[in-house]
């Protein structure tokens, strides 16, 4: 049975009430200290597509977006009326661990903004400039 995605992963309802999900909850402990182990959220996403956990209750494919997504929620601390299913030390070592991974953006140095400024082509006159990846 399809899933209503308004309530995140690990949750449900039940007669009114927010309660945590036995099967998905146990999956979000899992997948926070999977992460902590040092798996990577690919990793994470194979191994809850090989174990057979439904994200949305149709299929049982994951992707590294899903697992993101659970890190980052911090109703697992117990927000907004949601039962607590990660403590803060954990949650907050986990997203320290995912924010040191991810990649920073290099500045362009002073000398190759100048060689940028100064570079045309000689048969059209417009500026050189890469199109993209690192080619």
């Amino acid at each position: 049975m399809k899933k209503n995605r308004n309530i995140p992963f690990g949750y449900t309802m039940q007669k009114g009430e927010i309660i945590a999900e036995p099967t998905e909850s146990q999956a979000v402990k899992d997948i926070f200290k999977l992460y902590l182990d040092g798996n990577s959220m690919s990793e994470i996403a194979r191994q809850m597509s090989i174990n057979q956990i439904s994200y949305n209750g149709i299929t049982f494919d994951w992707n590294k977006n899903m697992v993101k997504r659970i890190l980052e929620n911090e109703k697992y601390l117990g927000k907004d009326g949601y039962p607590v299913l990660i403590d803060s030390e954990t949650y907050y070592h986990a997203n320290a661990r995912k924010k040191s991974k991810a990649t920073s953006v290099n500045e362009i140095s002073e000398e190759l903004k100048i060689i940028r400024s100064l570079t045309y082509c000689k048969e059209c006159g417009h500026k050189f400039s890469r199109i993209g990846g690192n080619t």
